[in-house]
């Protein structure tokens, strides 16, 4: 039991000395909120990242063998900026909740040509 505990003190030790937070508060994540689509209208696609721009790229060139390489969900077409990990998950939840309808009007609101808006993300 103390050989077993002294081993999750080590894990716990070195997962709060690689995060960068605890080791600079000052250094915070940006958490996105993000909608990928195929086309005008078509699929949708609703998760949350702290790296925008690396979970574009994995998206676009299919290094996920997820529900985007099934249905081709490329295009940025939506993404929300949040500081805290917590409110990102919970707007995510709240818009995977909502009925199409509302997340294509919620789309229309800042991209009403569905452009892709990962040309404009660094």
């Amino acid at each position: 039991m103390k050989r077993l505990w002294k081993r999750y003190e080590i894990i716990y030790a070195l997962a709060f000395r690689r995060s960068d937070v605890y080791q600079n508060p000052y250094k915070a994540k940006m958490w996105y909120v993000y909608i990928l689509s195929s086309k005008k209208n078509w699929t949708l696609y609703v998760w949350v990242t702290s790296d925008l721009y690396r979970r574009i790229t994995e998206h676009k060139k299919w290094f996920i063998d997820w529900f985007t390489k099934k249905y081709k969900v490329t295009i940025l077409v939506y993404y929300e900026k949040y500081d805290n990990i917590m409110d990102a998950i919970t707007r995510e939840k709240q818009i995977k909740n909502w009925r199409r309808k509302w997340k294509i009007n919620q789309i229309e609101l800042v991209n009403k040509e569905w452009v892709d808006l990962s040309v404009d993300i660094e």
